[in-house]
């Protein structure tokens, strides 16, 4: 594979191989950036961001493991993005597609928008840092382990945060519905 021979390259320190990763991901890391931070923040903020994910892929160049190279960029561009999104005091995003849309008529669609109105609202009622494992989760489908992680919470706090979590919305669901 392309992206393994590139990897190997730079883990030699071969800035050119960082060039290409640069000119074949740069694309995909924006797309990742600017669904995170688009609507909150600045073209040249999204921009920063998109480098400093290249300057960390450079940075941890020998720990991506083969076969990993864009799972660690996307992994990095969400996580830099919701770092620079708190550091400017801003929430985590809930985006739209969170319930897939599937109705036809106007009052289904009238009734979805309630939904997932409902379900934003609930799970910014969660509250901090409950919010951020929540969406973490189940919105960036990060695994259990790597929330902890890079949280600095235990694993079994987590657990427990996301079972709260999981109650919570069913309970706040429950009532709307």
């Amino acid at each position: 594979m392309e992206d393994d021979r590139l990897l190997e390259r730079m883990v030699r320190g071969d800035s050119q191989a960082l060039g290409a990763v640069i000119d074949r991901y740069t694309a995909y890391v924006n797309t990742i950036v600017y669904h995170i931070i688009g609507q909150s923040m600045t073209r040249e903020d999204i921009e920063e961001t998109v480098s400093d994910v290249f300057a960390a892929l450079w940075r941890s160049r020998k720990k991506v493991r083969a076969g990993k190279l864009k799972s660690w960029l996307s992994a990095a561009a969400r996580n830099l993005a919701l770092k620079k999104l708190r550091k400017a005091g801003f929430d985590a995003p809930l985006e739209e597609d969170l319930l897939l849309p599937s109705e036809e008529g106007p009052q289904d669609e009238v009734q979805r928008r309630e939904l997932e109105h409902a379900v934003r609202k609930a799970v910014r009622d969660m509250g901090p840092p409950d919010t951020e494992i929540f969406l973490r989760h189940y919105y960036y489908c990060q695994s259990v382990e790597t929330v902890a992680r890079e949280m600095g919470l235990g694993l079994s706090a987590v657990k427990m945060r996301l079972k709260r979590g999981r109650e919570k919305l069913r309970s706040a669901l429950t009532k709307e519905v």
